[in-house]
């Protein structure tokens, strides 16, 4: 029997994780800690050479251990999580970021979930603990949180009646932020703590005073984008709101570091005859990195210009969290009634936040600017 075949019979049946069963404790651990781990950090850790390691985390990606949540980009090194838990086998948590609006003084969590009670749960509590938090509402599978910048206080939670978790504030950093929560009782604290699962999420940190647990989940911060299309299509080809989803998933295949936030749909004034489907604009919400602000702005044009079938397509873009009230008024006056396009365009020229185009026509520029009023939930009664 040639030297050595002992010990590798001794392992034929062992698994992967068996075999690395150091390697993933120090995973669990760093995951336990700062949320997520590198190869840089685990092989120092652990005192190991950096490629015997890269091996181990190839392996592990492979069974489905690990996951990467975050590619390497320049010198910045791929992060990765740990997927399994005790006590928390499957997190509902499948996107969490968020968009800020320094100039009004406005921030926006968007917690994406596969579970509808959970989000209704989460809405229902964030809501009532009051504290930073402006405004929770559920669009589609998607939680969204508005709270203010600038205030940042202790809230009361506990057993009923106090809500089991509120938001004390924010910590804004370069590029990310730190969401400051508070939870009482195990269905709080677990809900918070499978956040860490979520694609966005670049750590969790937890402590306990008394009966309550304090944590900070840091996240991705982004500049909240919407834009309105109209007049894509025509008649017996083409429709605007397929458009709009194809335009918000190519953006996220191009540009990569974008998030999808929300598609919506209105209905403006009904009653036009060269109108096709009932007169109905369209608006997708978008997530954006400062460094990408330019270009995914002549991507997205670039997007419509091509895939439009009609010659009166127009393309307008709004800044921010907050909707002007000269574009809540655009709304409301296509919905009573045919309006002009000067009208409209009059009507939003001093809006340093609102770009509007012309890809093909101009026809299109009414359907843009109202369909940009629905990036408030109020506005369609959604929240």
């Amino acid at each position: 029997m040639p030297r050595g075949s002992s010990s590798n019979n001794s392992n034929k049946g062992l698994s992967i994780i068996d075999r690395g069963r150091e390697i993933l404790d120090a995973i669990r651990e760093m995951c336990r800690v700062n949320g997520y781990f590198t190869v840089k950090d685990l092989a120092s850790a652990l005192n190991k050479p950096r490629s015997t390691v890269s091996d181990w985390i190839k392996r592990f990606l492979k069974t489905g251990v690990i996951e990467e949540v975050e590619p390497a980009r320049g010198r910045s090194p791929a992060k990765y999580i740990h997927k399994q838990e005790s006590g928390i086998l499957i997190s509902p948590c499948k996107r969490i970021f968020m968009t800020v609006d320094l100039k009004a003084g406005l921030a926006e969590m968007y917690h994406e979930c596969i579970s509808v009670g959970a989000m209704d749960y989460c809405a229902k509590e964030y809501a009532r603990s009051g504290g930073s938090i402006v405004r929770a509402c559920i669009e589609g599978p998607v939680l969204r949180l508005r709270m203010l910048l600038s205030l940042q206080r202790e809230v009361r939670v506990g057993k009923p009646p106090l809500p089991a978790i509120g938001v004390i504030g924010l910590d804004l950093g370069d590029g990310e932020a730190d969401l400051i929560v508070k939870a009482f009782g195990g269905p709080a604290y677990s809900i918070v703590k499978a956040m860490k699962y979520a694609r966005g999420v670049l750590g969790i940190t937890w402590s306990k005073r008394g009966d309550h647990f304090y944590g900070r989940i840091r996240m991705k911060v982004y500049e909240h984008l919407s834009i309105g299309v109209d007049d894509t299509d025509r008649e017996g080809d083409g429709a605007t709101w397929a458009l709009a989803i194809e335009l918000m998933r190519e953006l996220k295949s191009r540009i990569g570091d974008v998030e999808p936030i929300a598609h919506k749909v209105v209905q403006l004034y009904p009653y036009i005859e060269e109108k096709t489907g009932g007169n109905y604009a369209s608006l997708v919400e978008i997530a954006v990195p400062v460094h990408a602000k330019e270009r995914v702005l002549e991507e997205a044009y670039d997007i419509v210009a091509a895939r439009t079938k009609s010659e009166n397509t127009s393309i307008a873009f709004m800044w921010g969290l907050e909707v002007p009230e000269q574009v809540k008024k655009v709304l409301q006056a296509a919905k009573k009634t045919r309006i002009s396009t000067l009208s409209a365009l009059n009507a939003v020229k001093e809006l340093k936040n609102v770009i509007v185009k012309e890809v093909t026509g101009t026809r299109g520029c009414i359907g843009a600017l109202a369909a940009l009023a629905c990036s408030d939930p109020m506005v369609l009664g959604l929240a």
